[in-house]
This record gives C-alpha cells, sequence and structure tokens, in this order.
C-alpha cells in the first residue's frame, strides 16, 4: 500500500502508526478522527470558558460579601456606639458634595465599580 501524499504520511507519523497499519477507508477514518477531535476541543472550551466565568463569579460575588460584611460592621458599631470616637469617623459622615457623605460616596462608587467590571466581563464574552 502507498501513502498518496505527504499529509496522509505526517498524519500517519503523528499517530504513531506505520504504513501497514492503514484503515480499509482511510478517507472514512479521517473524517470520523476529525469530527471526533473537533467535538472534544469545543467541549474542552466549554469547561475552560465555563471554569474562568465561574472563577471571576466568585471573586465578584467574595468582594461584595466582604464589603457588605465591613458595611454590616460598621452600622452595628454605629447603632451600638462602641468606643469609636466621633471626632474621628466625623469626616467620614459630614457632609461632602451636597447631602452626601464620603462613606456614601465610596460606597457609592464600590457598587459601580464592580457592576462595571462584571457588565464589561459579560460584554466582552
Amino acid at each position: 500500500m502507498f501513502l498518496h501524499s505527504r499529509r496522509r504520511f505526517y498524519q500517519l507519523l503523528w499517530l504513531g502508526m506505520s504504513e501497514d497499519q492503514l484503515p480499509e477507508n482511510p478517507e472514512k477514518e479521517d473524517y470520523t478522527q476529525r469530527r471526533f477531535r473537533r467535538y472534544h476541543k469545543a467541549q474542552a472550551r466549554r469547561r475552560r470558558d465555563a471554569a474562568a466565568d465561574a472563577r471571576f463569579s466568585g471573586a465578584v460575588f467574595s468582594v461584595a460579601g466582604v464589603a457588605a460584611a465591613i458595611a454590616i460592621a460598621l452600622g452595628v458599631l454605629g447603632l451600638r456606639g462602641a468606643s469609636v470616637d466621633p471626632d474621628a469617623a466625623q469626616r467620614l459622615t459630614d457632609p461632602w458634595i451636597g447631602p452626601v457623605s464620603r462613606m456614601d460616596a465610596y460606597g457609592i462608587g464600590l457598587i459601580a465599580f464592580l457592576g462595571l467590571v462584571y457588565l464589561w466581563r459579560i460584554r466582552r464574552r
């Protein structure tokens, strides 16, 4: 049996086969192997994309969870009147831009930043 093309020779070399091990119908075998490889490449790409999305979502929600925990802790400290010096916190709670304090502006800025990063990630796909 003779090799009909250089491409076939390199395919056999890649698969580790010799000329004697050629299948009966090389065209059909090539087609099914090509289809098999394309399917598994697509599956691997889907799994990789899903893992990247899961990592990103986990990071975003963990940052949001930490920010929520800090906000709740500050709220509890503010309500219970813990030993927080009011003069030290006054700079953060005084009106800064109109009626909005620095703490309000920083919180809104953090939420807006996380939302924009999340939307950028979704739109990039």
